[in-house]
């Protein structure tokens, strides 16, 4: 097996990232540091700014310096000296897979060991990026179980506010990398629980996917924790006690049943996808229109008997939702705008035809019509049951 060019893991923050960066770190042949968040938020203007001829390498320089993580910028984060790594940076190409290398390259050099692994957890939105950068690179994604996901990220400061926004972030990651893991050649997917209940053969497993040899140190964390958590972040500093595996299944006493049943309602596919047991009952499907999944008009009108996936690929939705009113949904003028509003009312006649129910959950104050979203209002009106 060719040795790959580099490790990345990722995954929804609170999914046990860092865990995994631990164990890894704990490898004879393996370094990681502290996360880069080097493609977390990244543009194509920051992209051409950063790589310009006559910029490089001060910009990339100046790039990683203003990447500030509790404080401190990456850089003095993984202990490296600026200089250093503007030499580094020099003889490198121009691109941003360079000036991550100028991170975990030193920083694996300085310990004597030959591969190189990042651990960022946003990095999950990014993995398409992440691969044109390191077509060689292994790629692991960590999952848990969203519902405790959830309950431990709405402890932290930086964290949503509520069980139901967690889910949506977790839907966000899920969305924008599944289709990668799903054809992604050189990546892999391990559960939290497996990793806490089943530790040494799915760490043995993983070793395997990497093509190093397993390793007992990589069971033993505490020496590697200073190495993911340089700079004191203190809700990763349960990364060094023993493993409990009574942070499984939290969610099934510590979770609000509405909560537990609306995060199923949104995610209840994905959580059979990954083997999660789900306790609520949904017998009909929905759509939404439009497609905002944070709108409080859904979750605060959503029947207890809907869910917002499908079983099976063809199944068809029994329920239609709309969400607001037609004045915020039509705002291409002229042709366009007519066009979509006799499409919309086309969607909506149609669904009382086959028999499947509409619903419209709107605000009192609604906002000024004019003809075309009258036509759309008037047509919601006559088939809301």
């Amino acid at each position: 097996m060719q040795a790959p060019e580099g490790i990345f893991v990722t995954g929804v923050p609170r999914s046990g990232t860092t865990l995994l960066a631990a164990m890894l770190a704990s490898h004879p042949r393996i370094s990681c540091g502290p996360e880069t968040h080097i493609f977390s938020e990244v543009d194509e203007n920051t992209i051409r700014r950063v790589t310009r001829r006559d910029c490089w390498p001060v910009a990339a320089l100046e790039y990683l310096l203003s990447l500030k993580n509790f404080g401190g910028d990456v850089v003095h984060n993984y202990g490296l000296a600026p200089t250093k790594v503007y030499e580094y940076l020099s003889a490198r190409p121009r691109q941003m897979g360079s000036l991550l290398t100028a991170l975990t390259e030193l920083y694996a050099r300085r310990q004597g060991k030959p591969l190189w692994a990042e651990k960022t957890p946003n990095h999950l939105a990014a993995v398409t990026q992440l691969r044109r950068e390191f077509p060689r690179a292994r790629i692991i994604r960590i999952v848990r179980d969203p519902r405790d996901v959830a309950l431990s990220v709405n402890k932290l400061p930086w964290g949503p506010d509520t069980p139901l926004e967690a889910a949506l972030s977790w839907k966000w990651h899920d969305d924008n990398s599944r289709r990668f893991f799903e054809t992604d050649t050189h990546s892999m997917t391990i559960r939290y629980e497996d990793l806490v209940t089943r530790t040494r053969p799915t760490v043995e497993t993983l070793c395997d996917f990497l093509g190093e040899a397993f390793d007992p140190a990589m069971l033993e964390r505490a020496g590697a924790e200073r190495h993911v958590n340089r700079i004191n972040e203190p809700w990763k500093t349960a990364v060094a006690a023993p493993i409990f595996v009574s942070r499984i299944g939290r969610w099934k006493c510590d979770l609000d049943p509405l909560d537990n049943r609306r995060i199923e309602a949104l995610l209840g596919d994905r959580l059979l996808t990954f083997g999660y047991p789900l306790v609520n009952d949904f017998p009909r499907a929905a759509s939404i229109f439009p497609r905002v999944w944070e709108d409080p008009r859904l979750w605060d009108n959503l029947p207890a008997d809907v869910r917002l996936w499908r079983r099976q690929r063809r199944e068809p939705n029994q329920l239609n939702i709309f969400l607001g009113d037609p004045a915020e949904w039509l705002r291409r003028r002229g042709v366009r705008r007519l066009s979509k509003a006799l499409r919309l009312s086309g969607r909506v006649l149609g669904a009382r035809m086959t028999s499947r129910e509409v619903c419209w959950y709107r605000d009192k104050n609604q906002p000024a019509y004019d003809f075309c979203s009258t036509i759309v209002r008037r047509v919601l009106e006559g088939s809301v049951a």
